[in-house]
């Protein structure tokens, strides 16, 4: 592809479209509301993409479904000691993972209630469960980056990120949630209250993501989460009640057959490289308004495609698809799906995400608080040097304040990225992924997009696609590592 611009790569951000139009995308979106799979703010999304993919001129645009499931809360509370305590439902639990209806029985489910810390194996050998509804503080782990091995380059140019950290919901400390639940279930207890104990201190409404519900590890009891400053709570009246504490769960709900759907959408290439592929992809569902998780990853995708229809077919070496998919919440059907039924006609031979382009929001005794940073955010980065080069470069050009470019290989398991399933099928990707703690609460707004960091991540993006267009296959490395590699 022809460079452009001003000299600091294919895209200078006046080629681009602008922050205002990109805002009105996520804003399009956030303003539907929670786009669960089936639902019809996600069948809405789903035709707003598909539109603006048509828009732009590109080929067989369509939709693509698959069957899912969709998990629905109806009516949840928490009483301990007699004391009403604000909760929120634990996503995916109280399910077999297969569609029905749960509820606990008439009045709640009634049990005495331990704490049991954080749920370790020798909590649980300390303590005996059997019937009772578990208490557990849930910490996330506290990732630094910066210093790892796996780390090729650290974007600080003020030097104010020395410290920063990411709170992960998928590598948890030591024994916490999700294997205190599954100690609990497994030790015979009747439900299961979670305590964010790092979270932001007064909010309990946590959208947890599936984990393993649906690959065979069901969270079959009832489980409810509850802020740190209510579970300080909790553990007072239980410590102070003088005869045994008890406490009720109410959860009602259900889990249901769905549709998951997924826009596709070509602009061809016309070099020599036509016939292969690079994939371009974003995630529009969301639990809440989900300005940040994911409807800013989906305007900056929208916005590189826009970019990419300008351009004359003949600076394109390959083929760009471009994917906007669901089922991020649930089981990830349509993931699996475009990887079993469509991966294997692209011949792609790479795969670009953005993910979360949000401010930096921390807690404070008045509840979250703006930094006016961007939130911290990893770049998974396929560990070809020429790959790295590409992503260290445009980060410089574009100075993506904050982010911090890991290898891909960083885990030999999981990606952490909405690029995870083509990375487990082999194709190397490049994946941004920002980590703002808010991204699984209600409180994801539209306020907390980081405005300024909209056309930099795009037209760092930008230059990232057009240097990997011109690299042969063999130079941008690899997915998935094995034991042979």
């Amino acid at each position: 592809m022809t460079e452009r611009g001003n000299g600091r790569g294919a895209a200078a951000e006046a080629d681009l479209p602008s922050t205002g139009r990109i805002m009105s995308w996520i804003s399009s979106l956030a303003e539907l509301g929670a786009r669960t799979p089936d639902s019809p703010a996600a069948i809405t999304a789903c035709e707003l993409i598909q539109h603006e993919l048509q828009t732009m001129g590109m080929t067989n645009v369509r939709i693509e479904e698959t069957p899912t499931v969709r998990w629905d809360a109806e009516d949840w509370s928490l009483t301990v000691c007699g004391q009403s305590i604000p909760c929120s439902p634990i996503r995916h639990t109280f399910t077999s993972g297969s569609p029905q209806r749960f509820s606990t029985p008439a009045g709640g489910l009634a049990a005495e209630v331990a704490y049991i810390g954080r749920g370790a194996e020798s909590d649980f050998k300390a303590t005996d469960v059997t019937g009772k509804i578990v208490v557990c503080d849930a910490p996330f782990a506290q990732i630094r980056l910066q210093d790892h091995e796996a780390t090729f380059y650290v974007h600080d140019p003020t030097g104010t990120h020395a410290d920063d950290h990411y709170l992960n919901p998928y590598d948890p400390p030591g024994d916490t949630f999700p294997r205190s639940y599954y100690r609990s279930l497994e030790a015979g207890a009747a439900g299961y209250i979670g305590i964010l104990v790092d979270y932001y201190r007064d909010r309990h409404t946590y959208a947890n993501e599936a984990y393993s519900v649906y690959e065979g590890q069901p969270m079959e009891i009832p489980g409810l989460w509850v802020s740190s400053v209510d579970g300080d709570k909790i553990k007072r009246l239980i410590c102070s009640d003088r005869d045994v504490a008890h406490a009720s769960i109410v959860l009602s709900g259900i889990l249901a057959p769905a549709t998951s759907r997924e826009v596709i959408g070509v602009l061809p290439g016309d070099g020599p490289l036509a016939r292969e592929s690079l994939i371009v992809d974003a995630h529009y569902d969301s639990i809440g308004t989900g300005a940040v998780q994911d409807a800013s990853g989906c305007g900056a995708a929208l916005a590189i495609a826009e970019y990419f229809s300008q351009v004359p077919v003949r600076e394109r070496n390959r083929s760009l698809v471009f994917v906007f998919n669901d089922t991020h919440f649930g089981d990830y059907a349509c993931h699996d799906r475009f990887v079993a039924r469509t991966l294997p006609k692209l011949n792609a031979v790479f795969a670009v995400s953005i993910e979360h382009i949000g401010l930096e929001c921390v807690d404070s005794p008045r509840g979250p608080r703006f930094t006016g940073r961007p939130a911290y955010r990893i770049i998974w980065t396929s560990p070809s040097a020429d790959v790295v080069r590409l992503v260290k470069g445009a980060v410089v050009d574009h100075n993506l304040d904050g982010a911090v470019v890991v290898s891909s290989d960083y885990s030999p398991e999981e990606l952490g990225g909405d690029t995870d399933e083509l990375w487990r099928a082999g194709i190397p990707v490049v994946n941004h992924l920002g980590v703002p703690t808010y991204l699984f609460d209600e409180i994801d707004t539209v306020d907390k997009v980081a405005q300024d960091q909209l056309a930099p991540t795009v037209a760092a993006f930008v230059d990232i696609i057009s240097g990997i267009d011109k690299l042969p296959k063999e130079a941008l490395g690899r997915g998935r590592p094995t034991t042979a590699s």
